[in-house]
Protein backbone atom coordinates (compact mmCIF):
# COMPACT_ATOMS: atom_id res chain seq x y z
CA UNK A 1 0.00 0.00 0.00
CA UNK A 2 1.54 3.32 -1.13
CA UNK A 3 1.53 5.93 1.55
CA UNK A 4 -0.28 9.26 1.28
CA UNK A 5 1.66 12.42 1.29
CA UNK A 6 -0.11 15.37 3.08
CA UNK A 7 -0.72 17.85 0.75
CA UNK A 8 -1.38 21.92 2.42
CA UNK A 9 -2.94 24.11 -0.20
CA UNK A 10 -1.03 27.27 -0.86
CA UNK A 11 -3.67 29.90 0.61
CA UNK A 12 -2.85 28.03 4.22
CA UNK A 13 0.75 27.39 3.74
CA UNK A 14 2.09 30.96 3.03
CA UNK A 15 0.31 32.87 5.73
CA UNK A 16 1.57 30.24 7.98
CA UNK A 17 5.26 30.46 6.74
CA UNK A 18 5.09 33.95 6.97
CA UNK A 19 3.66 33.73 10.39
CA UNK A 20 6.75 31.68 11.48
CA UNK A 21 9.24 33.76 9.96
CA UNK A 22 7.70 37.20 11.55
CA UNK A 23 7.90 35.48 14.91
CA UNK A 24 11.54 33.87 14.61
CA UNK A 25 12.65 37.37 13.30
CA UNK A 26 10.75 39.37 16.58
CA UNK A 27 12.45 37.36 18.59
CA UNK A 28 15.80 37.59 17.38
CA UNK A 29 15.64 41.11 16.74
CA UNK A 30 14.22 41.46 20.54
CA UNK A 31 16.93 39.59 22.15
CA UNK A 32 19.64 40.51 19.99
CA UNK A 33 19.21 44.17 21.43
CA UNK A 34 17.97 43.62 24.90
CA UNK A 35 20.62 44.53 26.87
CA UNK A 36 20.52 43.35 30.74
CA UNK A 37 23.03 44.68 33.94
CA UNK A 38 21.27 43.65 36.47
CA UNK A 39 24.74 43.04 38.31
CA UNK A 40 25.31 45.53 41.65
CA UNK A 41 28.84 46.52 41.75
CA UNK A 42 30.63 48.51 44.79
CA UNK A 43 32.19 51.57 43.74
CA UNK A 44 33.39 54.92 45.33
CA UNK A 45 30.23 57.22 45.69
CA UNK A 46 28.64 58.27 48.36
CA UNK A 47 25.15 57.15 48.22
CA UNK A 48 24.19 53.87 46.49
CA UNK A 49 22.91 54.65 42.75
CA UNK A 50 20.75 52.84 40.67
CA UNK A 51 21.25 52.20 37.23
CA UNK A 52 18.43 50.72 35.26
CA UNK A 53 18.20 49.90 31.57
CA UNK A 54 15.92 49.33 29.45
CA UNK A 55 15.28 47.17 26.62
CA UNK A 56 16.85 49.39 24.36
CA UNK A 57 20.35 49.91 26.95
CA UNK A 58 19.93 53.13 27.43
CA UNK A 59 21.09 53.69 31.06
CA UNK A 60 18.72 55.79 33.67
CA UNK A 61 20.27 56.86 36.41
CA UNK A 62 19.32 57.45 39.88
CA UNK A 63 21.56 58.82 42.20
CA UNK A 64 21.54 61.20 45.10
CA UNK A 65 24.36 63.76 44.50
CA UNK A 66 25.30 64.62 40.63
CA UNK A 67 29.43 63.29 41.39
CA UNK A 68 27.57 59.93 41.88
CA UNK A 69 25.70 60.13 38.91
CA UNK A 70 28.39 61.32 36.81
CA UNK A 71 30.71 58.37 38.29
CA UNK A 72 27.77 55.64 37.45
CA UNK A 73 27.77 57.96 33.74
CA UNK A 74 31.35 57.70 33.32
CA UNK A 75 31.89 54.17 34.40
CA UNK A 76 28.65 53.14 32.15
CA UNK A 77 30.25 54.89 28.90
CA UNK A 78 33.58 53.34 29.62
CA UNK A 79 32.00 49.21 29.93
CA UNK A 80 29.59 50.76 26.39
CA UNK A 81 32.33 52.77 24.69
CA UNK A 82 35.82 51.73 26.26
CA UNK A 83 37.54 51.32 22.72
CA UNK A 84 35.72 54.17 20.82
CA UNK A 85 36.88 56.53 23.88
CA UNK A 86 40.78 55.25 23.76
CA UNK A 87 40.81 55.62 20.15
CA UNK A 88 39.17 59.04 20.03
CA UNK A 89 41.71 60.03 23.34
CA UNK A 90 44.54 59.03 20.65
CA UNK A 91 43.44 60.97 18.25
CA UNK A 92 43.45 63.94 19.85
CA UNK A 93 46.88 63.61 21.47
CA UNK A 94 48.19 62.74 17.80
CA UNK A 95 48.84 58.67 19.23
CA UNK A 96 46.41 57.10 17.04
CA UNK A 97 49.47 55.41 15.29
CA UNK A 98 50.26 53.75 18.23
CA UNK A 99 46.25 51.62 17.88
CA UNK A 100 45.60 51.95 14.15
CA UNK A 101 49.36 51.68 12.87
CA UNK A 102 50.71 53.33 10.49
CA UNK A 103 47.67 54.44 8.20
CA UNK A 104 46.99 56.79 10.73
CA UNK A 105 50.37 58.95 10.48
CA UNK A 106 48.27 61.51 8.55
CA UNK A 107 45.68 61.81 11.24
CA UNK A 108 48.25 62.06 13.76
CA UNK A 109 49.59 64.92 11.86
CA UNK A 110 46.35 66.62 11.38
CA UNK A 111 45.45 66.65 15.34
CA UNK A 112 48.85 68.23 16.02
CA UNK A 113 48.43 71.07 13.15
CA UNK A 114 44.38 71.54 14.78
CA UNK A 115 46.15 71.95 17.95
CA UNK A 116 43.92 69.42 19.97
CA UNK A 117 46.06 68.82 22.87
CA UNK A 118 47.17 72.36 22.85
CA UNK A 119 43.02 73.28 23.09
CA UNK A 120 42.02 71.19 25.39
CA UNK A 121 44.36 71.99 28.06
CA UNK A 122 43.54 75.82 27.61
CA UNK A 123 39.92 74.77 27.64
CA UNK A 124 40.64 73.00 30.98
CA UNK A 125 41.87 75.93 32.84
CA UNK A 126 38.55 77.99 32.03
CA UNK A 127 36.77 74.77 34.12
CA UNK A 128 35.46 75.43 37.57
CA UNK A 129 33.15 74.08 40.21
CA UNK A 130 30.71 72.44 40.11
CA UNK A 131 31.74 71.17 36.83
CA UNK A 132 35.58 70.32 37.54
CA UNK A 133 34.54 67.98 40.27
CA UNK A 134 31.70 66.75 37.85
CA UNK A 135 34.06 65.99 35.31
CA UNK A 136 36.52 64.52 37.64
CA UNK A 137 33.70 61.90 38.86
CA UNK A 138 33.31 60.91 35.27
CA UNK A 139 37.04 60.51 35.08
CA UNK A 140 36.64 58.03 37.78
CA UNK A 141 34.27 56.20 36.30
CA UNK A 142 35.89 55.21 33.60
CA UNK A 143 39.00 54.88 35.49
CA UNK A 144 36.53 52.45 37.65
CA UNK A 145 35.73 50.47 34.57
CA UNK A 146 39.78 50.28 33.76
CA UNK A 147 40.55 48.78 36.45
CA UNK A 148 37.94 46.34 36.90
CA UNK A 149 37.87 45.01 33.25
CA UNK A 150 41.72 44.60 33.21
CA UNK A 151 42.38 47.57 30.02
CA UNK A 152 45.39 49.21 30.63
Amino acid sequence: MPKKILFIPAKYFIPAALAVTAGISVYIYFSAFYVSYSKTHEARVENPVKVKRGTSGIPEITAKTPEDAYLALGYLHAKDRFNLMEYFRAVAGARSEKLAGEESRMIDRLSNAAGFSRKSQELAKLIHEPYLSYLASYAEGINLYRERSGNR
